[in-house]
């Protein structure tokens, strides 16, 4: 499970009397419209308007400093509008682009799986959405454009776009393609692996869809399969009351406490809005989440964004601008009131480099929005990206810490930050189970019904790196942070 998923649409949580720090330092461009973070790093793709390029800068969080536009000497460009990023359980950074599919790794070496790829005339492909299995193959969405020209009538030329679709499996060595499907204009693609399938999306004008089609593709025997997803009524969300819905929109699909579930942007009569939904692979039922009716403006109210720590979702609910913006907890499907014990400060990392722009941002920091991705680190510290530049909130989650000494005592590995292939946990309370994560939130090892005060941990599988193990105890949940040498 990816450690946070992507936030793809509005932020907007400061109240108008929060303080905000402004530090010195600057991105290429002001508009962060991209994250990822690697180790200590964190990979941003920024743009300020002007050629249709962004930039990809990088935030050291431990030395507090910015390296500017790394591609700035190389031949790979990241286009506004149409380049995503995705970090893979090695670490290496993928961005899928026009024509483009780069892959950098640790040392900043990049390949490019489509160099020197030959294109029909007025044909080019964009790279639209990127998974991975347990073994780590990488698999991708294709989609392939053609413009027609019909010729000339009254000096004007009349040509139309056809699109095909592809999905393609990357194994470390080559390319193959897995599904071909012939459409015109297919859009708004996602695609996610769970459990020996890849679940992808599509939303097909040659079929007048108003709604995307979902589907998945077997792994083992090739085969495609569609779940039938239809508009939602009022007996799927009850909040709609008298309004129809005319369109839905895929925005993620993810997996959460082994289920999946899909973000969605729904357009209903009165009430645009954004929601989650639980697909039932038993039942092959859809059952959609969303916010409560807001009677007083007479609409849903939205998903304005979400994230995920380990085994928890914070989403931020829409509000107006008078109104105290509010997190909540997503448990058991249902939405859960946060409640802070201190005041939520954020501190804006970065600024633009127009004066003009500073003070916009000081005179709406009551709307401030959070339109790029988003992560929580061990400490409970929440990056993201804004209009305005990098945020971090350093007391958003205060629980998010190392087990406490009088609770867990470490005998052979006294150094959490030097473990080698063995790790001897006992604790003064009988563990029931433990899980071991990497930092995207992928479990790697897990065990359950110990019923032992002690775990013998094999770490010989796992590669340097930093990682999570949680343990669950007769005294609750403790998480222990590591890292492998």
């Amino acid at each position: 499970m990816k450690l946070l998923i992507i936030f793809f649409v509005a932020f907007s949580f400061l109240n108008a009397q929060t303080k905000t720090h402004i530090s010195n330092l600057e991105l290429t461009y002001h508009q962060v419209i991209g994250l990822e973070k690697i180790n200590n790093k964190l990979f941003i793709t920024s743009y300020g308007g002007g050629g249709g390029l962004a930039a990809l800068d990088v935030y050291d969080t431990e030395n507090n400093s910015i390296e500017m536009d790394i591609l700035k000497d190389t031949d790979v460009k990241i286009t506004f509008g149409n380049a995503n990023m995705f970090k893979d359980s090695k670490d290496n950074l993928w961005i899928g682009d026009i024509n483009s599919l780069y892959k950098m790794d640790l040392d900043g070496n990049i390949i490019n799986l489509y160099k020197d790829i030959e294109l029909p005339d007025s044909t080019y492909f964009e790279i639209r959405s990127i998974t991975e299995d347990e073994n780590g193959n990488i698999y991708f969405i294709k989609r392939n454009t053609r413009t027609h020209t019909s010729g000339k009538e009254n000096g004007t030329n009349y040509s139309w776009a056809t699109s095909t679709m592809e999905i393609i499996k990357y194994d470390g060595n080559s390319l193959e393609q897995l599904q071909f499907f012939e459409s015109n204009g297919p859009k708004f693609e996602k695609i996610h692996y769970f459990k020996n399938k890849l679940y992808f999306s599509m939303l097909n004008f040659d079929m007048e869809m108003k709604y995307p089609g979902l589907f998945t593709l077997d792994l083992q025997t090739n085969k495609v399969e569609s779940l039938n997803f239809t508009l939602p009524t009022v007996d799927d969300i009850e909040e709609l009351s008298w309004e129809s819905v005319r369109l839905v929109q895929f925005r993620r699909i993810f997996e959460f406490n082994n289920q999946i579930y899909i973000f969605v942007n729904i357009e209903a009569s009165l009430s645009h809005f954004q929601c989650f939904i639980k697909y039932n692979e038993g039942n092959s039922k859809f059952e959609y989440i969303s916010f409560e009716r807001d009677e007083s403006h007479d609409v849903i109210r939205n998903i304005s964004s979400f994230c995920i720590q380990k085994e928890r979702i914070f989403c931020q609910k829409s509000t107006y601008r008078d109104e105290k913006k509010e997190f909540y907890e997503f448990k058991d499907d249902e939405f859960v009131l946060m409640e802070f014990a201190t005041e939520l400060i954020p501190e804006v990392i970065t600024h633009p480099a127009s004066r003009s722009n500073i003070k916009r941002l000081d005179s709406t920091i009551g709307g401030l929005s959070m339109t790029g991705d988003a992560y929580i680190n061990e400490k409970g510290e929440l990056y993201s990206g804004t209009e305005h530049g990098l945020l971090i909130i350093k007391n958003f989650l205060q629980d998010i810490s190392s087990v406490e000494n009088n609770e867990i005592n470490l005998k052979t590995i006294p150094d959490l930050t030097n473990v080698k292939n063995e790790l001897y946990i006992e604790s003064e309370f009988n563990i029931n189970s433990y899980r071991i994560f990497d930092v995207n939130s992928k479990m790697l090892q897990s065990q359950s019904n110990l019923n032992s005060n002690n775990v013998n941990l094999n770490l010989e599988g796992l590669t340097i790196g930093i990682y999570f193990i949680e343990l669950e105890t007769q005294n609750g949940k403790k998480l222990i942070k590591f890292i492998k040498n």
